[in-house]
């Protein structure tokens, strides 16, 4: 009898993208800001994506990029939960879940801060479980 093929969260978050794309070299986030810096209106397109102050970092003593604060379970009908994930991530999986019925609409709302640098491709993975049990 064969063994069940092993799924593991790594496989969830290999690199999935398009066959042949290839992205470009990364810069920093002063190349960019400096770059094509004689064009006026390509320097306050920047500034408005940017932001002004662009070395203000909200956590300046964690070395993350992308720091994730919160997140909000909304629902029709009731008042939003939310998940505070500034803490001690062990913590949370241990108590603190959302319950839904099922068949239940939903929306999800992440709150988070990008620091450093501009940051691609990130991603969301949500787990669901049914008594216990995780869900594909």
């Amino acid at each position: 009898m064969a063994d069940a093929p092993h799924h593991s969260d790594q496989e969830d978050e290999a690199d999935v993208g398009t066959p042949g794309y290839k992205p470009p070299a990364a810069k920093t986030l002063d190349e960019i800001i400096k770059a094509d810096s004689e064009d006026a209106a390509l320097q306050k397109y920047k500034e408005a994506l940017l932001g002004g102050n662009t070395s203000a970092l909200p956590f300046p003593n964690d070395s993350r990029r992308v720091i994730v604060t919160k997140c909000s379970l909304l629902t029709e009908g009731r008042p939003d939960q939310e998940m505070d994930l500034t803490g001690d991530l062990k913590a949370l999986k241990k108590g603190k879940a959302f319950l839904l019925k099922e068949g239940t609409s939903y929306r999800i709302k992440i709150y988070f801060y990008v620091q450093r640098e501009i940051v691609t491709g990130l991603r969301f993975l949500q787990k669901t479980y049914k008594k216990g049990r995780a869900t594909l």
